[in-house]
């Protein structure tokens, strides 16, 4: 099966099955569902601005975090 990127940023099921989970039902799971989908794009941008302002890892940093 081949992954888009389009497919790595969907996270319809994820959202749906964490609704779900929390209980909503019918139009009020549909409501949400929409009212979340709708918050992705802005959060996205605003992580890429956060990842934009970090400085990067060296590789003796990235090592040590992940404790290697």
């Amino acid at each position: 099966m081949k992954t888009t990127n389009n497919d790595f940023f969907n996270f319809d099921k994820e959202i749906m099955n964490d609704l779900i989970a929390q209980g909503y039902k019918g139009q009020d799971l549909a409501h949400k569902f929409n009212k979340i989908k709708q918050a992705i794009p802005k959060a996205m941008e605003k992580l890429t601005e956060e990842a934009q302002q970090e400085s990067a890892m060296t590789k003796a940093e990235a090592e040590k975090a992940i404790e290697l």
